[in-house]
């Protein structure tokens, strides 16, 4: 093989519900309903951090239950976006490239890593 040539990437052709997700998740409606779920659970996650520096006993606090709550809610929304958009991907390798601080933003063992998702720009982004 010459220096200059690339080996050929084979990517498979989109089925049509791969197709069909791709272009959902395309639409304007859902590109800013993500985007403003990201930025309500991130408000969320700066809440809860306040309500718990400032409460000595923060697990007891209603409130705190109540922000958990609608944050794992939030959560589970985002897991199945993401689940929906790892079916749709043309490329495993690509999905996992683009969608890394996403998949880890969700683990509730990183809670503090749903700040990230705000960096990552998501409010652009799209299934290529």
């Amino acid at each position: 093989m010459d220096k200059l040539e690339q080996p050929a990437v084979v990517v498979r052709a989109l089925s049509p519900w791969q197709r069909t997700l791709g272009r959902f998740f395309g639409k304007v409606s859902v590109v800013l309903s993500i985007g403003v779920l990201v930025l309500v659970s991130v408000l969320l996650t700066l809440i809860e951090f306040t309500i718990y520096s400032s409460v000595d006993s923060a697990g007891d606090d209603p409130r705190l239950m109540r922000l958990e709550t609608v944050n794992d809610v939030i959560t589970l929304i985002f897991v199945v976006e993401l689940t929906l958009r790892f079916f749709a991907a043309p490329t495993k390798l690509r999905f996992f490239q683009e969608y890394w601080t996403d998949i880890i933003a969700v683990l509730p063992v990183f809670r503090i890593f749903r700040s990230v998702r705000i960096l990552r720009g998501h409010l652009g982004s799209e299934v290529r």
